[in-house]
């Protein structure tokens, strides 16, 4: 019944009771023969270190880097930079952006306490508080999509609105003067004629659902799914892509600029007036681009133009602003598209998950059915893609095709949102979008 004569178990292997043995005493520990003999107090962490399995000491070296580089990124945005009048001026660093946890959780919801008062009042006291870009696009995005007359049952309300409730002063406020709208029943361009759109959205009687909302800071993109279910036919669901281009220029922060470049974001260039972007009220939608799932031919030269981008060039060099970029996703992206490109498509299935799934017009196709159709395309002489826009989120892993499937004088509009796992390094997912609506059961 001695426990110093009972051998230790082998690391790794759970015994019956494993917390007991988180903690063991000092003679569970063999001794060394070769070294001196240490204190009682320097010789017990070493063996308690000795006893644990290997899946904790994993574990608690991987807690220990990541609160090391919570103390680094603690430090660093702790930062102060002296201005020109004395004045010690903090700076937010652009990822974290001067928003708190629970705003970036709930994309910069609003409250109207004395408390919260008083804090905007002080921080305005020193500096105007900035967000960084993507989540200024997040804010405006969602404030443009809760506008509509519908209830959206995964999205908060903000405090004291209604569902739809002063959609006209919102949308007229975020539409540019020059703004253009595409949708399978017809466009619109100008201000005007995209009000005169949206005023037949009052007649829908509908509840929104968010699926996803990917935001592309390099290009000012936000695209996103979502799924429109009629309140007088439940049993049926409308899945819409929607692609929206803005100009925030009218939200930049235009204050005397004196801040340090903490967190890699691109500096002042990046930063956002929170104030201006929380109230909406300046125009900033450029153009918007609605898709669903149904396909429809459409003559050569009746496709709408794509979303006006800055060069290959200056994109690249825009993406890298970002704190979210990945080299190696980014690179992951390009060879896909590649691959897409030359029908290379063992490449691709290379490419796939083994649970690999696509959510296309006709149903489900996993990965063997998947590449098995793109081959038989390839039997279609006069069949060949035109890629329009690529939109990329680093930090969701997920990519935004937009191209035209020609076939002799008649084109497809195609979308692919392509979905990658959480590393970045096998495709989980694609879903398929086209210039048509159709209702699913």
């Amino acid at each position: 019944d001695d426990d110093g004569a009972r051998p230790p178990p082998p690391l790794g292997r759970a015994e019956s009771c494993p917390t007991a043995r988180l903690a063991p005493a000092p003679g569970d520990a063999p001794a060394s023969s070769s070294s001196p003999p240490a204190s009682p107090s320097a010789q017990q962490p070493q063996q308690q270190q000795q006893q644990l399995p290997r899946w904790f000491q994993s574990l608690s070296r991987k807690q220990s880097q990541k609160q090391s580089l919570d103390r680094q990124l603690a430090s660093q945005c702790s930062l102060r930079s002296v201005g020109s009048r004395g004045l010690c001026l903090k700076r937010s660093s652009p990822a974290i952006c001067g928003c708190s946890a629970e705003e970036r959780a709930e994309t910069a919801e609003t409250t109207d306490s004395p408390s919260s008062k008083k804090t905007k009042l002080r921080q305005n006291t020193n500096k105007t508080v900035v967000m960084c870009k993507r989540h200024s696009l997040r804010a405006l995005w969602r404030r443009f999509f809760l506008s509509f007359p519908r209830e959206c049952t995964n999205l908060k309300q903000r405090q004291g609105q209604s569902p739809g409730s002063g959609s006209e002063d919102v949308l007229g406020a975020l539409l540019c003067e020059d703004v253009e709208l595409f949708q399978p029943c017809g466009g619109a361009t100008g201000k005007a004629a995209a009000m005169e759109v949206f005023a037949r959205y009052n007649e829908m009687e509908c509840q929104a659902e968010l699926v996803h909302c990917f935001v592309d800071e390099a290009a000012d993109v936000t695209f996103s799914e979502f799924v429109l279910t009629p309140c007088k036919q439940p049993h049926k669901h409308i899945r819409i892509c929607e692609v929206v281009q803005w100009d925030l220029r009218h939200y930049r922060d235009d204050s005397e600029s004196d801040w340090m470049d903490v967190g890699g974001g691109g500096g002042g260039r990046n930063a956002y007036d929170k104030a201006r972007v929380l109230q909406g009220k300046l125009p900033a939608v450029k153009k918007i681009m609605y898709f669903g799932k149904g396909m429809s031919l459409w003559p050569n030269d009746d496709l709408p133009a794509p979303f006006r981008v800055a060069s290959p060039a200056a994109s690249a060099d825009a993406e890298k602003e970002s704190p979210h970029f990945s080299a190696d996703f980014s690179g992951m992206v390009s060879r896909y598209l590649e691959a897409l490109m030359a029908n290379d498509y063992d490449r691709i299935y290379g490419m796939l998950c083994a649970n690999f799934r696509v959510n296309a017009f006709d149903g489900v196709r996993t990965r063997d059915t998947f590449v098995s159709w793109l081959k038989s395309l390839v039997t279609t002489q006069t069949f060949r893609r035109e890629i329009q826009n690529v939109f990329v989120d680093h930090g969701s892993k997920a990519a935004f095709l937009y191209f035209h499937a020609k076939c002799d004088k008649s084109s497809a509009i195609l979308v692919n949102v392509v979905q990658w796992d959480l590393d970045g390094k096998r495709i989980s997912q694609i879903r398929e979008f086209g210039a048509g609506f159709s209702t699913r059961l």
